[in-house]
């Protein structure tokens, strides 16, 4: 898509993204835990609420309206977003599982592998709206309905926002305690081995207390599930 096209604000975003991480990144390798988890947290927001306004106000209009190539199928663009939501509440789970304990080195590296993976699907994804979302949007509307589509996309990015809970700290448990069942199967698997001495880490920790931490989050979203209506 060209730079200069009138939904080329949109694509833009994906620049602001990309520049959160790598911020929450540096953060992780100078061990700065509070802003690390902040600069994601920004990152997580913004990229939940630009893929909620992209379902609900730019992809049933893509479908409507364009037939693209079999690969620039909207299903595609949803099941990356899937992918997305769940690498996000993954990282998420394991920034709130380390809250008030060391960042050892060996952690950290995990850390940054797996989030590699999120940003390769990011960067996959970028790639297919660039070559097929939006350059198909472009030459299927009409001026005046591309300005609707941007307005209408606004105003669902704004309510996604609103609609989010707060930071995922100890402070707003129910909410890292949902994403850390998510990441208890590769997290606490890292946990079982060190201390069973299956895998010997480059530093020296509280890995019994990290794995505590997480089973005190997935104990807290049974009970917040159980006491639910």
């Amino acid at each position: 898509m060209s730079g200069s096209g009138p939904l080329a604000d949109l694509m833009a975003e994906h620049r602001r993204f990309d520049g959160l991480l790598c911020e929450h990144q540096e953060h992780l390798v100078d061990r700065r835990p509070g802003p690390a988890r902040e600069a994601f947290g920004r990152m997580a927001e913004a990229l939940r609420a630009h893929a909620a306004a992209e379902e609900a106000v730019v992809l049933p209009l893509y479908s409507e309206r364009v037939e693209p190539a079999r690969a620039g199928e909207a299903r595609y663009f949803v099941a990356e977003h899937e992918r997305l939501r769940r690498l996000l509440a993954e990282i998420e789970a394991w920034l709130a599982a380390r809250q008030g304990l060391p960042w050892p080195a060996a952690e950290i590296v995990r850390l940054v592998e797996r989030e590699r993976t999120l940003k390769e699907i990011l960067e996959h994804h970028d790639q297919r709206e660039e070559r097929w979302l939006y350059p198909g949007l472009e030459q299927a509307l009409a001026a005046d309905e591309i300005a609707g589509l941007l307005g209408r996309f606004r105003e669902v990015e704004a309510e996604a926002r609103a609609d989010r809970d707060g930071a995922l700290t100890r402070d707003s448990l129910p909410v890292p305690a949902r994403a850390a069942l998510l990441a208890a199967g590769w997290l606490a698997a890292v946990y079982e081995d060190i201390l069973a001495g299956r895998e010997r880490p480059r530093a020296e920790a509280d890995w019994a207390g990290a794995r505590r931490r997480l089973r005190e989050l997935e104990e807290a979203v049974r009970a917040d599930a159980g006491s639910g209506p």
